[in-house]
């Protein structure tokens, strides 16, 4: 539900969420959370007031979809085992069903490297933060957002292929953000600076 569509209960409770998830970061510059407004949070994407868990799923298949021309070389049953785990059985037989011809070409640094099978989560992760990064607009949000999600960078790429590619990630199987079941982070974000600062920002 986006921020026009919610009535005014939705609306303070999806900016809660919004302002709790970008001041969490301790690292966070006091004058990149006083640049942000309302009406940055009801312009910002659904995906940001997400949970925790919501976010790394969207993250790790976005990822894998950047990296789709990577992932479908993979051969060791390990490394195909951890992405399933990851990414979901419908969304990894989605993605490798793809043509090739409709992937976008891998940069040869779209993956972080994967040398054993736990590498395959947080390096599916910090590409599609990386990509969602990317689908901000340059600013004070996407500057929050980075933050909090570091060590992720946006690649080079345009907004709007990087907005493509979370609309395909989306398409390619059923995503609840809601669903329990959704896989834990492979990063944890740090806790928010005090248990008032987030509504003092959605009031």
């Amino acid at each position: 539900m986006s921020a026009r569509q919610a009535g005014p209960a939705d609306r303070r409770r999806r900016r809660a969420a919004l302002a709790e998830a970008l001041l969490a970061p301790p690292s966070l510059e006091p004058g990149d959370a006083a640049a942000l407004d309302w009406a940055m949070l009801d312009q910002a994407p659904d995906w940001l007031a997400w949970s925790a868990p919501a976010q790394a799923a969207l993250q790790s298949r976005v990822g894998a979809l950047h990296g789709a021309a990577e992932v479908r070389l993979w051969i060791d049953a390990a490394r195909v085992a951890a992405a399933r785990a990851r990414l979901g059985q419908a969304y990894l037989a989605s993605l490798l069903a793809l043509p090739a011809a409709g992937l976008v070409p891998s940069a040869p640094s779209a993956l972080a490297p994967i040398s054993r099978p736990d590498d395959v989560a947080p390096s599916l992760q910090a590409a599609g933060a990386g990509v969602l990064l990317a689908a901000l607009p340059a600013g004070p949000l996407r500057q929050a957002v980075q933050v909090a999600w570091a060590p992720a960078m946006p690649p080079v790429m345009a907004a709007a292929l990087a907005q493509a590619l979370i609309d395909r990630a989306l398409a390619l199987a059923p995503f609840d953000p809601h669903d329990p079941a959704l896989p834990v982070p492979a990063t944890t974000a740090a806790p928010v600076k005090s248990p008032h600062q987030a509504l003092e920002l959605a009031t």
